[in-house]
C-alpha cells in the first residue's frame, strides 16, 4: 500500500512539474525528465511500482522509441519524448503503449481546441498534409520539414499527463488490454 502511494506521488509530481514548465516556457527541462527516469527505475529496483527493474528500463525504452519518430518529423519536442520515457519507467512496456495511445487522443483533442480557438485550422490542416507528404515521400514538391510554418507550440505535457492518468484508471477496469 505504501508503495502505491510513493509511486502515485512521484508520478504526479513528475507530470505536474513537467506541465508547469511546459506551460510556462514550452520546454520540459532535462533535469526533470532525468530525475523522473531515475525515480521510475528506482521504484522498479525497490519493487514499489510492481514491475521490477527490467520492466522499468524496457518501459522507458518503449516510451522513448514510440515518440521518437514524431520528434524526428519535428511534430514533437525532445522534452516530450524524454517525458514519455520517464513515464515508461514508472509504468512498464505494455502500459506505456496504452498511455501513448491515450496521449495521442488527448493531444488530438488539445490540438483541435487550440486550432479552433486561434482560428488557424486551415493552416494546421495544410501543415498536416505537408508533413504527411514529407514523411511518406521524403519531400513534398521540393518542401522539407524545415519549411513548414508552425502554428505554435502546444504544451504537450498536458496530453501526456491526461493520457497517463487515463491509462492508470483504465488499467483498473476489466477490459482495458494495456495492463
Amino acid at each position: 500500500m505504501i508503495g502505491f502511494w510513493i509511486f502515485s506521488m512521484l508520478l504526479a509530481c513528475l507530470l505536474g512539474l513537467a506541465l508547469w514548465h511546459d506551460i510556462a516556457s514550452r520546454r520540459i527541462p532535462n533535469w526533470l525528465t532525468g530525475a523522473g527516469l531515475l525515480a521510475g527505475v528506482g521504484l522498479g529496483f525497490l519493487h514499489l511500482n510492481g514491475i521490477g527493474t527490467g520492466s522499468s528500463l524496457l518501459g522507458a525504452i518503449v516510451g522513448f522509441l514510440v515518440l521518437l519518430p514524431l520528434h524526428l518529423l519535428r511534430a514533437m519536442g525532445a522534452g516530450d519524448v524524454k517525458l514519455m520515457a520517464a513515464v515508461g519507467a514508472f509504468l512498464g512496456p505494455l502500459p506505456v503503449i496504452g498511455a501513448v495511445l491515450l496521449t495521442f487522443a488527448a493531444g488530438g483533442v488539445l490540438s483541435l481546441i487550440v486550432a479552433l480557438w486561434s482560428k488557424s485550422m486551415s493552416r494546421v490542416l495544410n501543415n498536416l498534409r505537408l508533413m504527411g507528404m514529407v514523411a511518406f515521400t521524403g519531400r513534398a514538391a521540393g518542401v522539407a520539414l524545415r519549411d513548414v510554418e508552425t502554428t505554435g507550440r502546444l504544451p504537450y505535457a498536458l496530453a501526456i499527463a491526461v493520457g497517463t492518468g487515463l491509462q492508470l484508471w483504465l488499467a483498473t477496469q476489466g477490459s482495458w488490454p494495456f495492463k
